[in-house]
């Protein structure tokens, strides 16, 4: 898992924002055929929370 964002930093939707300032993070999986790279998306989606708040 990869960070692109502080705890606080905001996070910009379009149209104000783009596809770099619309994502907290990224991350990116590995496997032997296409089953063991989806088990290992699957489990990845699972272990990983992000909250937001919207500013008004």
């Amino acid at each position: 898992m990869q960070w692109t964002r502080q705890v606080g930093d905001p996070i910009l939707l379009p149209p104000r924002g783009d596809l770099f300032t619309a994502r907290a993070g990224f991350y990116i999986v590995t496997g032997r055929d296409t089953t063991e790279v989806n088990e290992r998306l699957d489990t990845a989606a699972h272990e990983i929370t992000v909250t937001t708040q919207a500013v008004r």
